[in-house]
């Protein structure tokens, strides 16, 4: 019996042994709804080897610096990778030096060798309906994964009132409480004061808030001493 044991258990942890766990990789930036660490979990690519990574229909929004991204190993600040050479878009090659990738607005396939650094991007479509909002910078539309939570990270808002406007309908949400409520199709506009926010929406129950962007000291210089 104990011999049976014994096998069994060896046959156990061989099997746990045969999964492994692989590097995480996000997209990270202002073009996928923010620099943040730890980037917005919908940024996230999969893989089933550790080396060939995907992303099926993600969203950059803005233009220029506003649709700057880089790929993020780890959910780590110290493994962001840009383009080596430019124009670095659709396609290029990433490294730890490399400068911020400009994309194009739009909805993306992406794919991503860990180990060459090689990238691609090629057109998507949206699964979703559109959300927008209006920004200091014009209007721009939140992020979604499944068309019912939308988000957006460091949106600078400049004092008003404030709307969730569906694209191509008119569907209109609204209410008159700050920084959490629940807007209602038709409701009254929410009162913003000026600030860089991280704002959350649900489409089905109103839901939204509103939370402060912090902002945080890196480097030599810092009060930490290191970045």
């Amino acid at each position: 019996m104990k011999t049976k044991l014994l096998s069994l258990m060896a046959l156990t942890l061989s099997a746990f042994a045969g999964f492994a766990q692989f590097t995480t990789v996000h997209l990270t930036g202002n073009g996928v709804g923010g620099w943040n660490n730890p980037p917005l979990a919908i940024n996230q690519m999969t893989t089933t080897n550790g080396v060939n990574y995907t992303l099926q229909n993600v969203q950059i929004t803005g233009s220029g610096s506003g649709a700057a991204f880089k790929f993020m190993r780890g959910s780590n600040w110290d493994t962001t990778f840009g383009f080596a050479t430019a124009p670095g878009w659709p396609t290029g090659v990433a490294n730890s030096a490399g400068n911020d990738i400009i994309g194009v607005a739009g909805f993306w396939n992406v794919t991503y060798n860990l180990t060459t650094g090689e990238y691609a991007f090629t057109p998507g479509q949206n699964p979703n309906p559109t959300v927008a909002i209006p920004t200091a910078t014009g209007s721009q539309n939140m992020l979604t994964t499944d068309g019912v939570t939308y988000g957006l990270q460091s949106v600078p808002l400049t004092a008003g009132s404030f709307r969730f406007s569906q694209t191509g309908t008119t569907n209109s949400w609204g209410s008159a409480a700050f920084p959490t409520g629940t807007a209602t199709n038709g409701g009254t506009s929410v009162p913003v004061p000026n600030g860089t926010w991280n704002i959350t929406f649900n489409r089905n129950t109103g839901a939204y808030s509103f939370s402060p962007t912090v902002v945080g000291m890196i480097g030599d210089g810092s009060p930490s001493g290191n970045w």
